[in-house]
């Protein structure tokens, strides 16, 4: 069980090695992918605050 820790731990060390040659890219990347969640999230609440408005009471 110990090997296998120590094998995820040297994993991440060298993949933080990585992370200067890739540079801000992975960093705007996420910014936009978040965005784009974020801009559709608020569009959805919109509509369903449209869809509120247009209930009457009558149906479920």
């Amino acid at each position: 069980m110990t090997e296998l820790i120590l094998g995820i731990g040297k994993f991440f060390t060298w993949s933080y090695k990585i992370f200067p040659l890739i540079g801000d890219f992975v960093d705007w990347l996420y910014v936009a992918v978040l965005g784009i969640f974020l801009i559709y999230w608020c569009k959805r609440i919109t509509d369903f605050g449209q869809k509120d408005k247009e209930y009457d009471g009558d149906r479920l």
